[in-house]
């Protein structure tokens, strides 16, 4: 990134960047790179490709109905996939009433613990069933003792926002292969939403989607979405590696106070392939 902004620099002029998966895993980079972009006044995004995913749901979903908890299921590392959760979610919650306002603390449950923090129903169990079911594929067999022989399969994190909203990420590795969520609003209306991924049968319909909004922000020099949601889900993934550290202990995250409206674009570059920086 330091030598994209160097060549920005030497030539006065910019161009759109787009950085796979999250700015970086080091905060003070991601604040870095974020607030560069914004100073020098080119459209930096990036991002997962499960936003795009092709959708089952269920349930008569309002975006902008206050919602009471979700839950969240995934697969795959902590880290690397569990960055795919916060993405996949996060598009799905920040339009509620009163906009984005950032995440007040993450608590972290090592895959160790599963069994007793799932008998203290620190979550709905009813949601959690009904995203499981909609997972773009289930393995056969009792799900628990799926989860309990896999390597990876079994943490959990609890994201809080400031508004109250919880949402609890579980990782059924084992039991499922994918990333779903189930909801309850505020009036009790419930809705379920999974990514259907697809592969050569479906031409990699998540990537080439993702591909399309990368080539729409290259040509427009708009992002397609607000910049300040891959640095709340980027700063969140640093969070919640954290919390696996101290177990049960719910991390404080005062620099996860980011406000944003989902439809407002800080960048309103016109002309991408001749900006002057």
């Amino acid at each position: 990134f330091d030598k994209i902004v160097e060549v920005f620099r030497r030539t006065g002029r910019c161009v759109p960047v787009f950085s796979d998966k999250h700015f970086s895993y080091d905060p003070v980079s991601a604040h870095a790179m974020f607030n560069t972009a914004q100073r020098m006044g080119f459209p930096l995004t990036g991002g997962s490709s499960i936003p795009h995913a092709l959708a089952r749901e269920e349930g008569s979903r309002n975006p902008a109905a206050p919602l009471r908890e979700m839950v969240s299921v995934f697969y795959g590392g902590r880290e690397v996939y569990g960055f795919h959760a916060l993405e996949f979610v996060q598009p799905l919650v920040d339009r509620r009433p009163g906009a984005e306002r950032g995440i007040r603390c993450i608590t972290a449950y090592p895959r160790e613990q599963f069994d007793e923090v799932f008998q203290r129903k620190l979550w709905s169990h009813e949601l959690m069933e009904q995203a499981r079911l909609i997972s773009h594929k289930l393995d056969p067999g009792d799900w628990r003792e799926n989860v309990r022989s896999s390597k990876q399969g079994g943490d959990v994190f609890i994201v809080e926002y400031f508004d109250g909203l919880k949402v609890t990420h579980v990782n059924l590795d084992g039991a499922i292969r994918g990333w779903s969520c189930a909801a309850i609003e505020s009036s009790g209306n419930t809705w379920v939403r999974g990514a259907m991924l697809g592969g050569k049968d479906l031409f990699y319909v998540h990537f080439a989607r993702l591909s399309a909004r990368i080539e729409q922000e290259l040509i427009t020099g708009k992002p397609a979405y607000n910049p300040k949601r891959l640095l709340l889900t980027t700063l969140a993934t640093d969070a919640m590696v954290r919390a696996f550290a101290q177990p049960g202990v719910p991390l404080m995250t005062p620099d996860l106070a980011i406000s944003y409206r989902s439809e407002e674009h800080t960048s309103e570059l016109q002309s991408p392939c001749n900006l002057v920086c």
